[in-house]
């Protein structure tokens, strides 16, 4: 599982070099970056190497484009177009019906502020990384327990009571900190670009 955090690390390395062709308004200078992009994912092989996967990060680029305002309903259409089709020859189609399905919704859905649902989702990163460290020593130890159903069903429920609460200590104590302290810094242009619902309807 944590083979993907490398994945993870180099994807933010890579936004260091991507990221102002991405946010830019300049349509040749977004598409020259999505054509990088694309060449990567499409020429460099190895399950635990960025450029595999930055097809599907292409189209979630392609979804805060349109949140943005930076590009209309039609230019999203072709980008989600063009690089499904990619991820179906390079990850499968059920990545591809995946990363598509997930951009879609980043671009146009807007759902309602439900708390329980925004705290799950504040924690989810944490929850990530400790949920086999915690949980599953939780599920582990009440393997030498009696493989009864009450006995599973009471494991379960307390791997998951306790990774929660893990989760949500690292989440207050080091992920929320790191948030805040990231967000004093500043980066050229990022004041133009402001993910307003769905300003680009104009641009369509």
């Amino acid at each position: 599982m944590f083979w993907t955090l490398a994945v993870e690390f180099q994807f933010y390395l890579s936004m260091l070099l991507l990221y102002g062709g991405l946010s830019t308004e300049k349509r040749v200078l977004r598409t020259a970056t999505f054509a990088v992009m694309a060449a990567a994912a499409w020429t460099i092989p190895g399950l635990a190497l960025v450029p595999r996967y930055l097809g599907l990060f292409a189209l979630g680029a392609a979804g805060f484009q349109y949140r943005a305002g930076l590009i209309g309903r039609r230019e999203f259409a072709v980008l989600a177009l063009a690089f499904t089709l990619l991820n179906i020859h390079v990850l499968g189609g059920a990545n591809a019906a995946a990363g598509v399905l997930t951009a879609i919704a980043a671009a146009f859905a807007n759902p309602p502020r439900v708390p329980l649902l925004v705290f799950l989702g504040s924690i989810s990163y944490s929850l990530y990384l400790l949920h086999v460290p915690i949980g599953g020593r939780v599920i582990n130890l009440a393997g030498r327990l009696p493989h009864t159903m009450p006995v599973e069903l009471g494991a379960v429920t307390a791997a998951m009571a306790v990774s929660l609460i893990a989760a949500w200590l690292l989440y207050r104590l080091v992920e929320r900190p790191s948030q805040r302290l990231s967000a004093r810094f500043r980066y050229h242009g990022s004041e133009d670009v402001k993910a307003a619902p769905v300003a680009a309807d104009a641009r369509a």
